[in-house]
């Protein structure tokens, strides 16, 4: 199956539904998920959205956006709110551990890992 990496980008929040997206959202940066999760993410955020939004009707509504893009050889995902995070969503081809760098273990914990 399929694997993801999830990478997040952060804006400054705006009003409260800014707020509560964002938190939603930093639970996933930097996060590793597999095909059939993913879909379940970009439904989720959805609903969330929806929720938030109904909540929060003093505030101006939060659009969820999702995008695909493929271009020859690479292939990347993009779940957005316009103004407050964006998560970037590119697939794992294989993950390669080396022998440790000797930098100091608690920093490394897992070797040198390097997503190709």
């Amino acid at each position: 199956m399929k694997q993801y990496f999830i990478d997040a980008t952060f804006y400054v929040t705006k009003n409260s539904t800014h707020e509560q997206a964002q938190k939603i959202a930093m639970n996933y940066n930097h996060c590793l998920i597999d095909e059939k999760r993913l879909v379940d993410l970009i439904e989720s955020f959805s609903r969330k959205a929806d929720a938030i939004n109904k909540a929060n009707k003093r505030c101006k509504d939060i659009k969820l956006e999702y995008r695909k893009f493929e271009l020859p050889g690479h292939e990347s995902q993009l779940i957005t709110i316009e103004g407050n995070f964006s998560l970037s969503i590119t697939p794992v081809e294989r993950f390669e551990l080396s022998k440790p760098s000797g930098r100091d273990p608690i920093y490394d914990l897992m070797g040198d890992m390097k997503a190709h």
